[in-house]
C-alpha cells in the first residue's frame, strides 16, 4: 500500500479513515448537488464496546473492532462507502439515497453486526442514525449533526435500533416501518 493510501486508511480495519471521510462527502455532496439527488449519511456506534475492552482485553477488542467492520462492509451496496471515524464509530455515505433505502441500509448494518456477534463472549449490537438530505444545499457539518443527534437518540431509546432524521425535519424510526 503506497502512502496517500495509507493516509486514508484505518490501519486496524483495513477502511476508508476519518480523512477519507470528509474529502468524500465533499466530493458527494458536490455530485449530489449537480444531479440534484438525495445523499444518506449513517452514522454507527458499537453499543456497550467498551466492555469488551473491560473483559476480554484490547486484543480481543481490536478483533471486535475488525469483525465489526468486515460486517458493516458486508451490509452495505456497492455504492455505499464506509469509514471508521475513531474508536467505534462507523460512517456510511449512501450517494443517490432516499430516507427510506438508508433506513434499509442500517437495519442491514444492524442485523449483520448482530448476527456476527451471536455467541460472542460479550454480545455487541451497534445503534445507527440516520439523515438524509435532499437537492437543497445542507451541508457536511448540518448532516453530520443531524445523523449525529438521530444516532444519540437511538442510544437513548435503547440501543440496537435506528433513528431516522431529515434536517428540518424529525422522523423518529425505532424498528419495523418509519414513523411518518
Amino acid at each position: 500500500m503506497n502512502l496517500a493510501s495509507q493516509a486514508h486508511t484505518d490501519p486496524l480495519t483495513a477502511i476508508a479513515n476519518r480523512r477519507s471521510f470528509e474529502g468524500r462527502f465533499d466530493f458527494e455532496l458536490m455530485v449530489a448537488d449537480e444531479a440534484r439527488t438525495a445523499l444518506s449519511l449513517v452514522m454507527c456506534d458499537l453499543d456497550r464496546f467498551k466492555a469488551v475492552n473491560d473483559v476480554l482485553g484490547h486484543e480481543e477488542g481490536d478483533h471486535a473492532l475488525r469483525l465489526a467492520a468486515s460486517s458493516i462492509v458486508g451490509a452495505v451496496r456497492s455504492v455505499d462507502i464506509v469509514f471508521r471515524l475513531g474508536g467505534e464509530e462507523f460512517a456510511v455515505l449512501l450517494p443517490h439515497t432516499d430516507g427510506l433505502e438508508a433506513y434499509a441500509v442500517a437495519e442491514r448494518i444492524r442485523e449483520a453486526v448482530r448476527e456476527a456477534f451471536e455467541g460472542y463472549q460479550v454480545p455487541l449490537t451497534v445503534s445507527c442514525g440516520v439523515a438524509t438530505r435532499h437537492a437543497d444545499g445542507v451541508g457536511r457539518k448540518e448532516l453530520m449533526r443531524v445523523a449525529d443527534r438521530a444516532l444519540y437518540r437511538a442510544k437513548r431509546a435503547g440501543r440496537d435500533r435506528t433513528v431516522s432524521e431529515e434536517p428540518g425535519a424529525i422522523v423518529p424510526v425505532t424498528g419495523g416501518e418509519p414513523a411518518r
